[in-house]
Protein backbone atom coordinates (compact mmCIF):
# COMPACT_ATOMS: atom_id res chain seq x y z
CA UNK A 1 0.00 0.00 0.00
CA UNK A 2 1.21 3.19 -0.43
CA UNK A 3 2.99 4.87 2.56
CA UNK A 4 1.06 8.12 1.51
CA UNK A 5 -2.33 6.69 1.41
CA UNK A 6 -1.56 5.23 4.51
CA UNK A 7 -0.51 8.79 5.75
CA UNK A 8 -3.79 10.35 4.82
CA UNK A 9 -5.95 7.51 6.37
CA UNK A 10 -4.03 7.97 9.94
CA UNK A 11 -4.47 11.50 9.82
CA UNK A 12 -8.22 10.89 9.12
CA UNK A 13 -8.58 8.86 12.04
CA UNK A 14 -6.85 10.90 14.18
CA UNK A 15 -8.59 14.15 12.93
CA UNK A 16 -12.24 11.61 14.31
CA UNK A 17 -11.13 10.97 17.39
CA UNK A 18 -9.78 14.36 17.91
CA UNK A 19 -12.79 15.83 17.62
CA UNK A 20 -15.43 12.94 18.75
CA UNK A 21 -17.52 13.75 21.92
CA UNK A 22 -15.25 11.45 23.84
CA UNK A 23 -12.35 12.91 23.14
CA UNK A 24 -13.58 15.98 25.53
CA UNK A 25 -14.27 15.93 28.98
CA UNK A 26 -18.01 15.59 29.54
CA UNK A 27 -19.87 19.03 30.91
CA UNK A 28 -20.40 19.12 34.31
CA UNK A 29 -23.55 20.01 35.73
CA UNK A 30 -23.40 22.45 38.75
CA UNK A 31 -25.06 19.48 41.14
CA UNK A 32 -21.73 17.01 39.98
CA UNK A 33 -19.79 20.10 40.65
CA UNK A 34 -20.74 20.74 44.05
CA UNK A 35 -20.84 17.27 44.92
CA UNK A 36 -17.36 16.28 43.68
CA UNK A 37 -16.17 19.53 45.67
CA UNK A 38 -17.64 17.86 48.52
CA UNK A 39 -15.25 14.60 47.82
CA UNK A 40 -12.33 16.65 47.19
CA UNK A 41 -12.73 18.42 50.39
CA UNK A 42 -13.11 15.16 52.45
CA UNK A 43 -12.14 15.77 55.83
CA UNK A 44 -9.08 18.39 54.83
CA UNK A 45 -9.71 22.10 56.95
CA UNK A 46 -8.29 24.96 55.58
CA UNK A 47 -5.81 25.72 53.26
CA UNK A 48 -6.11 21.56 51.88
CA UNK A 49 -9.55 22.19 51.63
CA UNK A 50 -8.90 25.38 49.60
CA UNK A 51 -6.40 23.86 47.64
CA UNK A 52 -8.16 20.22 46.67
CA UNK A 53 -11.39 22.53 46.22
CA UNK A 54 -9.84 25.05 43.56
CA UNK A 55 -7.58 22.59 42.30
CA UNK A 56 -10.54 20.47 40.66
CA UNK A 57 -12.15 24.07 40.14
CA UNK A 58 -9.01 24.98 37.70
CA UNK A 59 -9.34 21.61 36.06
CA UNK A 60 -13.68 22.02 35.15
CA UNK A 61 -12.68 25.19 33.62
CA UNK A 62 -10.35 24.20 31.31
CA UNK A 63 -12.77 22.31 29.33
CA UNK A 64 -14.50 25.02 27.33
CA UNK A 65 -18.14 23.40 27.43
CA UNK A 66 -17.72 24.06 31.47
CA UNK A 67 -16.39 28.38 31.00
CA UNK A 68 -20.00 29.56 30.75
CA UNK A 69 -21.02 27.97 34.36
CA UNK A 70 -17.78 29.73 35.96
CA UNK A 71 -20.06 31.45 38.33
CA UNK A 72 -22.68 29.06 39.16
CA UNK A 73 -19.33 27.01 40.23
CA UNK A 74 -17.69 29.58 41.66
CA UNK A 75 -20.97 30.11 43.98
CA UNK A 76 -20.81 26.30 44.91
CA UNK A 77 -17.28 26.29 45.88
CA UNK A 78 -17.53 29.20 48.28
CA UNK A 79 -20.59 27.52 49.86
CA UNK A 80 -18.73 24.50 50.26
CA UNK A 81 -15.67 26.32 51.39
CA UNK A 82 -17.27 28.15 54.21
CA UNK A 83 -17.47 25.05 56.49
CA UNK A 84 -13.56 23.74 56.66
CA UNK A 85 -11.85 26.99 55.34
CA UNK A 86 -12.86 30.39 54.78
CA UNK A 87 -13.54 30.91 59.18
CA UNK A 88 -10.63 32.86 60.32
CA UNK A 89 -7.20 32.48 59.72
CA UNK A 90 -6.52 31.48 56.17
CA UNK A 91 -9.58 32.47 54.64
CA UNK A 92 -7.40 35.38 52.40
CA UNK A 93 -5.59 32.28 51.62
CA UNK A 94 -8.44 30.13 50.64
CA UNK A 95 -9.65 32.63 48.25
CA UNK A 96 -7.11 33.37 46.84
CA UNK A 97 -6.19 29.97 45.76
CA UNK A 98 -9.77 29.74 44.34
CA UNK A 99 -8.91 33.35 41.98
CA UNK A 100 -5.26 31.73 40.99
CA UNK A 101 -7.43 28.68 39.19
CA UNK A 102 -10.16 30.65 37.98
CA UNK A 103 -7.66 32.02 35.96
CA UNK A 104 -5.83 29.42 35.33
CA UNK A 105 -8.70 27.27 33.85
CA UNK A 106 -10.85 30.07 32.85
CA UNK A 107 -8.22 31.16 30.32
CA UNK A 108 -6.81 27.95 28.90
CA UNK A 109 -7.45 27.98 25.53
CA UNK A 110 -8.98 31.84 25.57
CA UNK A 111 -6.94 34.67 24.94
CA UNK A 112 -6.52 36.61 28.51
CA UNK A 113 -9.10 39.37 28.48
CA UNK A 114 -9.55 41.38 31.87
CA UNK A 115 -12.74 42.19 30.94
CA UNK A 116 -14.17 38.88 29.98
CA UNK A 117 -17.85 39.24 31.66
CA UNK A 118 -18.25 35.53 32.59
CA UNK A 119 -14.57 35.68 34.01
CA UNK A 120 -15.63 38.90 35.79
CA UNK A 121 -18.56 37.47 37.16
CA UNK A 122 -16.83 34.42 38.50
CA UNK A 123 -13.75 36.27 40.34
CA UNK A 124 -17.04 38.67 42.07
CA UNK A 125 -18.75 35.56 43.31
CA UNK A 126 -15.32 34.34 44.54
CA UNK A 127 -14.16 37.14 46.05
CA UNK A 128 -17.75 37.91 47.77
CA UNK A 129 -17.19 35.17 49.61
CA UNK A 130 -13.99 36.81 51.48
CA UNK A 131 -15.66 36.98 55.02
CA UNK A 132 -15.47 40.93 56.22
CA UNK A 133 -11.93 39.63 58.89
CA UNK A 134 -10.27 38.44 55.95
CA UNK A 135 -10.58 41.98 54.36
CA UNK A 136 -6.84 43.14 54.84
CA UNK A 137 -4.02 44.65 53.28
CA UNK A 138 -2.19 41.25 52.98
CA UNK A 139 -4.88 39.43 51.84
CA UNK A 140 -5.69 42.45 49.31
CA UNK A 141 -2.28 42.36 47.99
CA UNK A 142 -2.21 38.92 47.69
CA UNK A 143 -5.15 38.71 45.56
CA UNK A 144 -3.64 41.60 43.35
CA UNK A 145 -0.80 39.53 42.67
CA UNK A 146 -2.19 36.74 41.60
CA UNK A 147 -4.56 38.89 39.41
CA UNK A 148 -0.84 40.48 38.09
CA UNK A 149 0.40 37.32 37.90
CA UNK A 150 -2.33 35.73 36.06
CA UNK A 151 -2.46 38.58 33.35
CA UNK A 152 1.09 40.08 33.23
CA UNK A 153 1.50 38.50 29.61
CA UNK A 154 -1.57 40.93 28.26
CA UNK A 155 -1.29 43.77 30.40
CA UNK A 156 1.19 45.88 32.08
CA UNK A 157 0.97 46.54 35.94
CA UNK A 158 -0.66 50.36 35.79
CA UNK A 159 -3.65 48.59 33.71
CA UNK A 160 -3.77 45.80 36.14
CA UNK A 161 -3.62 48.22 39.34
CA UNK A 162 -6.60 50.32 37.25
CA UNK A 163 -8.42 47.33 36.97
CA UNK A 164 -7.95 46.30 40.18
CA UNK A 165 -8.90 49.54 42.55
CA UNK A 166 -11.85 50.18 39.99
CA UNK A 167 -13.43 47.07 39.61
CA UNK A 168 -12.30 44.21 41.70
CA UNK A 169 -12.06 46.69 44.96
CA UNK A 170 -15.74 47.51 44.21
CA UNK A 171 -17.64 44.74 43.88
CA UNK A 172 -15.88 43.56 47.02
CA UNK A 173 -16.14 46.39 49.51
CA UNK A 174 -14.08 47.33 52.16
CA UNK A 175 -10.87 46.12 51.14
CA UNK A 176 -7.71 47.90 51.30
CA UNK A 177 -6.03 48.71 48.15
CA UNK A 178 -2.77 46.89 47.43
CA UNK A 179 0.73 48.43 46.65
CA UNK A 180 1.56 48.72 42.89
Amino acid sequence: MNSNLLKAVAAIALAVVATSPLARAAEVSVADFKTEVQAKIGTKTGLKAANAAASYYGKVLKDKDNKKNADKYAKALIKALKKPSLKGVGAGDSVNACVKQLIKGYFKGLKLDINDKTYNKALTTILKGLPSTAKTAVTSQAIYNSIKAGFSKSYNTDQIYSYYTADVQKNVGNIPPPNS
